[in-house]
């Protein structure tokens, strides 16, 4: 074989590897997310809104009637469903705003299955000592 065979065959292989790594990395990036990452992701979400939510708190004596008060919160799970978020409230007798204080929150996410109260809903970890993670039924 001459030389500039040898080269042009070293090219050819070079390039062919060059393609199969730039198609595996693309393949790598487009490979579907697990729900046990999903599930992770909302954790760190939910965790982050709770710290957000304490803020609030601390600024505000009361936590924010909606998530959308928290300004740059995300309001969306990794399944593109709304946070579930209920402000508990107790009656101040005080008149002005709506008369209420919101000392008590629930936050969760619904999981992947978006409903409710099913064994996929997802809460956050850390444990705060004014709030509840779970809904309070009425009987």
């Amino acid at each position: 074989m001459k030389k500039s065979n040898k080269t042009i065959l070293l090219v050819a292989l070079i390039l062919l590897c060059l393609v199969v790594v730039i198609w595996l990395f693309g393949f790598a990036r487009k490979a579907p997310v697990q729900n046990g990452d999903l599930v992770s992701v909302c954790k760190t979400n939910l965790n982050d809104i709770q710290s957000k939510l304490e803020n609030y708190y601390s600024q505000n004596g009361q936590y924010p009637l909606t998530l959308q008060d928290l300004k740059n919160g995300s309001e969306k799970d990794p399944w593109n469903n709304k946070y579930r978020y209920n402000s508990i409230c107790i009656d101040t007798g005080v008149e002005g705003d709506d008369g209420k204080m919101r000392l008590n929150y629930v936050l969760g996410s619904n999981g992947p299955d978006g409903k409710p109260d099913t064994v996929d809903d997802v809460e956050p970890s850390k444990d705060a000592e004014r709030h509840s993670f779970k809904i309070l039924k009425q009987e």
